[in-house]
């Protein structure tokens, strides 16, 4: 199967600067792939976009993890539960991705999407009465 790097969701995140994505080159180059790229049945990123590229330009394989059988909602949760566990983000960036999880799955409740991101539901209700 063909990984592509055309995403299967929307990101809530900006994409790193030059020099963010020069880092995580470096760090790629030095110590190899860290984490398995998330990709469907079809070999389309669910997460892991910004790595694919990098290992593409190293000419490394790209080492994936396939998910099968994910509604829409569910690949756009993963996406976001696996950037909320590794990334350094601020408060309005978390605000933002439990935010877009809360826009996308509105009928979810508050436990189901703090299930679905690791994060604690109380902070999804906070967030959802605004």
């Amino acid at each position: 199967m063909k990984t592509t790097t055309r995403p299967t969701a929307v990101c809530d995140l900006p994409p790193p600067t030059r020099e963010e994505y020069r880092a995580r080159l470096e760090h790629v180059r030095r110590n190899g792939q860290q984490h398995d790229i998330c990709v469907n049945e079809r070999g389309r990123v669910i997460d892991g976009l910004t790595l694919l590229k990098i290992a593409n330009s190293l000419g490394i394989r790209p080492r994936t993890r396939v998910y099968r059988g994910l509604a829409e909602a569910d690949k756009r949760a993963l996406r976001r539960s696996l950037n909320l566990a590794r990334r350094t983000l601020t408060t309005d960036q978390r605000q933002s991705i439990i935010g877009g999880q809360l826009s996308d799955t509105p009928r979810w409740s508050d436990a189901r999407i703090g299930q679905a991101l690791g994060v604690p539901a109380r902070e999804v209700g906070r967030l959802r009465a605004g």
